[in-house]
């Protein structure tokens, strides 16, 4: 059965760091908290579903879904209409990079036909997305949840403060994506 994020919370609420002496309501807030900071940073699902993405050709051999790695795809409409052939025939596709085109010809894309320019013109239903949540994310996720729990035991949001002449340096807005991030950037949507 494919892993859910509520199965990484259940991971992240058992570490004893986070359960020690901490209300229960907190606990579980710290967890959504490192989620949400973890999907709003990679910009999309990682786990697997069918998906229907509507996209805008652009008259060019490609489109990108955005959801990888594609499982599969199982239909493909263009304004409307379905194209027929079905995969490897009508459309093909690349499961690790989530590009599709038009016809079989994925390995010689600008012999086959374009996507026609158009705004939301091309219809995608299609399974993409992790049986599990990969262990990088589950690490960051786990260090996103450390991060704020070790938050909310410091007094402020201040890095560093002196009394003669005072001043302060304030901290980071989002510090526990900090270390994160190296682990998230491969899993990040970039825009195409």
């Amino acid at each position: 059965m494919p892993e859910t994020y509520a199965d990484l919370a259940t991971v992240l609420l058992a570490w004893p760091g986070l359960a020690t002496g901490r209300d229960p309501i907190e606990q579980q807030a710290i967890v959504d908290d490192a989620n949400a900071a973890v999907r709003d940073f990679v910009d999309r699902d990682l786990l697997m579903a069918e998906r229907t993405e509507v996209l805008s050709g652009r008259g060019t051999a490609r489109l990108w879904l955005s959801v990888k790695p594609v499982l599969s795809v199982d239909a493909v409409s263009l304004w409307g209409s379905p194209i027929d052939g079905g995969p490897g025939e009508g459309w093909d596709f690349d499961p690790d990079s989530g590009c599709l085109v038009r016809g079989r010809r994925l390995s010689a894309v600008r012999f086959g036909p374009k996507w026609p320019a158009g705004f939301r013109n091309v219809s995608v239903r299609y399974t993409a997305g992790y049986d599990a949540v990969p262990g990088a994310v589950r690490r960051a996720t786990i260090l996103a949840a450390r991060a704020l729990h070790a938050m909310a035991e410091s007094a402020g949001p201040y890095k560093s403060e002196s009394l003669g002449d005072w001043s302060y340096t304030q901290a980071d807005s989002k510090p526990f994506l900090r270390d994160a991030a190296g682990l998230l950037l491969p899993y990040r949507r970039v825009g195409v």
